[in-house]
């Protein structure tokens, strides 16, 4: 699978290091003359109707000597995007320049570059069609550096896959990952919404083209760490890609582990501890039967991999909770009808990491009962009980499903109230709600998915395929999330 990191740097507007852009379709890259700067731009074949079209424009110095280059961040106006419409006419589009330009230059060292990601004038309002886009830019020097039009397309969203996932949210946002699928292999974009009106989308940030459709995953990670998070793919070999980010665009070329196992499979949610290594959970399955292992691929910051067993089972489970605390340790939560268990990897040396990962079980099964399932959540403050992290744990009873937090070392906290369930119901998401019973996404017996709360049922929209989530709102309202059309990620109030 090869990938594009085509948005590649804002180097100039947050003090980024220069990133390079890979040679792909659609990339310019030119010399004015022998004692100018080379002009390389990420020109995407595919790009959203209704959305805002940026272009990453990098400037390189490959001569011998210095080079003084215009600074674009600050002078985007000598940046001038040639389109050429559906209908054959030609546009010309730039900032409007200011009366008076200052002229900011910066100073390239032999073999150095910098990038600016910079904003087509109206581009949102592009219709659905066939265009040709290129861009010249004024060095200040006898010419200018041209990138020639190519062919791009504009059009409505694809959405065909994603990652909605709880713990992949960040600060100030509510994040996903969705996969358009383009006209030539997919695209990945970051979504963020409003976290104080989810419906509202914030941007759609391109990371990444991918060849091929994958499964792909935003890493968990403690509010500091999430601008350094990564995009985890798996296309089904045995290969894992991690992409990692600085804010919402990439950094550097993906790690590519390669794994030693004929056959593998994603586990849960990839996370960041605090020291900034990459934790990937992975189900290895035996040759034969349902029986297999539960390994941790950690990856250092120098893409150094290594292999870690958390523990091996009769079958896969169905569910892997991760989280990481405030102290950067990655926490995940393995249910078992009998039982919950947390494992706990902490910001240790990566020498170290060869170890297994040391595991405690915080709950077991009481007389009568069978777990169902268990999530992390915040348990508020109250008389006798310090809030913080805590785990959630429901299980099935004569009485119905009931629901209690456990501390995250184990030992109980409170019993939360019971709700309905009938034997042949089958648990799909859990919903912490503090001191409240939760929300519980489930099957019911043969029928279609609903979403319960002590307050009543109600039907899930769409049921529960493909790629989806509830979520809470900071004023206690459950939503579902969900990666389809005409989102690309909808969001409906339960």
């Amino acid at each position: 699978m090869r990938l594009t990191a085509c948005a590649a740097a804002l180097a100039l507007g947050l003090g980024l290091p220069a990133l390079a852009l890979e040679p792909q379709p659609g990339v310019g890259a030119v010399a004015a003359s022998a004692d100018a700067p080379t002009v390389a731009a990420g020109l995407r074949g595919d790009y959203l109707q209704g959305g805002k079209v940026v272009v990453p424009i990098t400037l390189r110095n490959d001569t011998a000597e210095a080079l003084a280059v215009p600074d674009l961040r600050v002078r985007p106006w000598l940046v001038t995007f040639e389109l050429e419409l559906p209908n054959g006419n030609k546009q010309k589009r730039r900032t409007a320049a200011p009366e008076r330009d200052a002229g900011q230059t910066l100073l390239l060292r032999p073999g150095a570059e910098r990038s600016v990601l910079l904003e087509i004038p109206s581009g949102s309002k592009l219709a659905a069609g066939d265009y040709r886009l290129g861009l010249t830019v004024d060095l200040g020097r006898d010419a200018p550096g041209v990138v020639m039009p190519v062919p791009v397309r504009v059009g409505p969203a694809r959405p065909v896959a994603g990652d909605v996932a709880r713990s992949a949210a960040g600060p100030g946002a509510v994040d996903a990952l969705w996969i358009h699928e383009a006209r030539e292999g997919y695209d990945v974009f970051l979504h963020q919404a409003d976290p104080r009106d989810p419906k509202t989308t914030l941007g759609h940030w391109h990371l990444a083209h991918i060849d091929d459709k994958a499964t792909v995953a935003l890493s968990a990670a403690r509010t500091e760490d999430v601008p350094n998070r990564a995009v985890v793919w798996f296309d089904g070999t045995r290969t894992v890609h991690a992409l990692r980010l600085q804010g919402v665009l990439p950094r550097g070329e993906p790690d590519r582990v390669t794994l030693p196992w004929p056959s593998v499979e994603l586990a849960g949610q990839p996370a960041i501890d605090g020291g900034g290594r990459l934790h990937v959970p992975l189900w290895v399955p035996a040759p034969s039967g349902t029986r297999g292992e539960l390994r941790l691929l950690t990856v250092g910051d120098r893409g150094r991999p290594a292999f870690r067993k958390l523990t091996a089972l009769d079958a896969r489970p169905s569910d892997l909770e991760v989280t990481v605390d405030a102290a950067g340790s990655v926490h995940l939560l393995l249910s078992r009808p009998d039982a919950v268990d947390v494992y706990t990897v902490r910001s240790e040396p990566l020498s170290e990491t060869g170890l297994p990962v040391p595991g405690r079980r915080v709950a077991e099964a009481r007389p009568g009962e069978s777990v169902l399932g268990g999530s992390f959540g915040i348990v508020p403050e109250g008389e006798g009980r310090k809030g913080g992290l805590a785990v959630l744990v429901a299980a099935s009873t004569e009485a119905g499903l009931a629901s209690r937090w456990v501390r995250l070392q184990g030992g109980e906290l409170a019993d939360l109230p019971v709700l309905p369930w009938a034997a042949d119901d089958r648990l799909l998401a859990l919903l912490p709600s503090g001191m409240d019973a939760p929300g519980v996404a489930l099957r019911a017996g043969g029928g279609k998915p609903v979403f319960r709360t002590a307050a009543g049922t109600v039907a899930l929209p769409g049921g529960s395929g493909g790629d989806w989530s509830l979520w809470r709102t900071d004023d206690g309202a459950a939503l579902l999330r969900r990666v389809g059309a005409p989102g690309p990620v909808t969001v409906t109030a339960l």
